[in-house]
């Protein structure tokens, strides 16, 4: 039996979440708030299967890896008997595994390299220490040496329109600049405003960052895991040297002191674009999450 649940609803919202940690993942696509973010762009649906639960998307048929892990061999084979053909997108290598064990040769794996996630050791992050961020740190020295009137805060109901008002400004420049995807920036720009206008009921953290009291940088995300951290937001004056790396800094300790047991931040992945992907090995990664696209051939 397969039944379609609207899991952002209020009823459904905690069985949701209550699924996505018991995955115990490092992985973005387990972000609570990252689905909420792309729900409409994929035309994500939560499908009931076999006892369990698998997310599936409108947009290509596809679908992510079943939840919980226990019903996933059951749900798959559900899968395979009702649909022609079975897409399942951004398979981790643990989830590739079980696949392997129980169909073997009904699958076949491409890596796809351009949704590896970027994950990094909260206290490197937090601490820049070391020659190969050196740059980081210079950027920091420059920020710190420009400015002696700066604060971080962390958002709230009573400074989240702050956030709102410069994302729009935020956009309102980069659009101006862009001649290609700019079909994409305006759905995150989307996505991310309705995000903001809902910061208190998605159970996300955040901060600001201010200069002379005005808000020139901000960042949003949620836990995946007790050990790991999805920042699906982060947002900065580009005129200002230093304020990303200020407010990637500041935030990864504010989620130290926040959460003693994480261990890894998760900035996502890079979407095979060159100048994101440099950005992102900059940082120095303490690991490449691998995730296979999966295709069945039977």
């Amino acid at each position: 039996m397969e039944n379609s649940i609207s899991f952002f609803e209020k009823d459904d919202y905690e069985k949701v979440k209550r699924l996505l940690a018991e995955k115990d993942s490092k992985a973005c696509e387990d972000c609570l708030l990252g689905l909420f973010v792309w729900k409409e762009r994929y035309g994500l649906e939560l499908l009931e299967k076999a006892g369990g639960y698998i997310l599936h998307s409108k947009l290509d048929d596809s679908f992510l890896f079943p939840m919980p892990i226990d019903k996933s061999v059951n749900i798959l084979k559900e899968c395979l008997n009702t649909n022609k053909s079975v897409i399942i997108r951004r398979v981790t290598e643990s989830q590739r595994k079980i696949i392997d064990d129980n169909f073997p040769e009904y699958f076949r794996f491409e890596e796809d390299e351009g949704s590896f996630d970027y994950l990094y050791d909260v206290e490197a992050l937090a601490e820049l220490r070391g020659k190969k961020l050196s740059k980081k740190r210079n950027h920091i020295n420059s920020f710190l040496t420009s400015y002696d009137n700066w604060l971080v805060e962390p958002i709230t109901s009573k400074n989240v329109e702050e956030c709102i008002d410069f994302a729009k400004d935020w956009y309102i420049a980069k659009e101006s600049k862009v001649e290609e995807g700019i079909s994409s920036l305006q759905y995150e720009r989307e996505s991310m405003l309705s995000v903001l206008e809902r910061f208190s009921n998605l159970e996300a953290d955040g901060i600001l960052l201010r200069i002379e009291g005005k808000c020139l940088a901000f960042t949003v995300g949620q836990c995946i895991s007790t050990h790991t951290y999805d920042v699906v937001f982060e947002k900065a004056d580009e005129q200002i040297r230093g304020a990303y790396n200020i407010i990637n800094r500041e935030f990864v300790r504010h989620l130290r002191r926040k959460y003693p047991k994480l261990k890894y931040i998760n900035r996502e992945n890079d979407l095979n674009l060159p100048g994101l992907r440099k950005a992102k090995n900059s940082y120095m990664p303490c690991e490449l999450l691998k995730k296979y696209n999966a295709y069945s051939v039977q």
